[in-house]
């Protein structure tokens, strides 16, 4: 008798534990389901995004933290505490009649961390999904340098179409500026001056490039402005 009692005890202890290890499997699966489905675009619920379902929107959240950890070498925890905001009013859907899947997509997006605005955009499908820079007045911050897809950054949206750009310093130390890429592929300004190794010169010269960067509207000190070469010139500036 006092057997059958200790083996009734001890399967009540087996089914306890089974029942515990449950438990914590299925809460684990829970626990790991949600942290799945955290989003970094936090009004998922808003009218402006209720044309995109929750796979369309991961597919945004991935090629988004995607291109973010590329342009700007942000670690998973930096990545962590980035959020977007849909802007609104500026989001445009089309799908087809049909299949009913996106055909075209285009709206603004607002992030915490760094402080940017992209516009992102797709047309059949998410192959071909782009996060661009818009034009300055669209961007929240203009003092926050941007880089979008394909390398494409303030410098683009702001400075491209005046550039290159030679002039000289009203003490006629001539210059030019042009569009270019460091060693990791990152857009910046190239500066090339007739300064003949005078550090005057070059901080005239810096001074005088800063000024018309302002004079375009963008903040020079949010631009990466690399000046490393100078020439000696012995003949005309052209």
């Amino acid at each position: 008798m006092q057997n059958e009692t200790t083996l009734i005890k001890n399967r009540k202890k087996i089914v306890v534990v089974l029942l515990i290890i449950a438990f914590v499997v299925i809460s684990s699966l829970f626990i790991i389901r949600g942290l799945d489905n955290r989003s970094i675009i936090e009004n998922l619920d808003s009218a402006k995004l209720s044309s995109l379902n929750r796979e369309e929107l991961n597919q945004i959240e991935r090629l988004l933290r995607t291109m973010l950890k590329s342009n700007y070498g942000l670690k998973d925890d930096a990545l962590e505490k980035v959020k977007a905001v849909a802007r609104e009013n500026s989001m445009k859907i089309e799908r087809d009649e049909k299949t009913k899947k996106v055909k075209a997509a285009k709206f603004l997006i607002d992030l915490n961390d760094p402080k940017l605005t992209y516009e992102v955009a797709f047309n059949n499908g998410f192959s071909d999904m782009t996060f661009t820079c818009p034009e300055l007045g669209l961007m929240q911050d203009v003092n926050v340098f941007c880089i979008g897809t394909d390398k494409q950054s303030t410098i683009d949206v702001a400075l491209d179409k005046y550039l290159p750009y030679r002039a000289t310093t009203k003490n006629g130390t001539f210059f030019s500026v042009w569009h270019d890429y460091d060693d990791d592929n990152n857009p910046r300004i190239e500066m090339y001056a007739s300064i003949c190794g005078d550090e005057a010169k070059g901080q005239e010269v810096l001074s005088t490039v800063k000024t018309w960067i302002k004079e375009k509207g963008v903040n020079p000190d949010s631009i990466p402005i690399n000046y490393q070469s100078s020439y000696c010139d012995h003949g005309s500036d052209d």
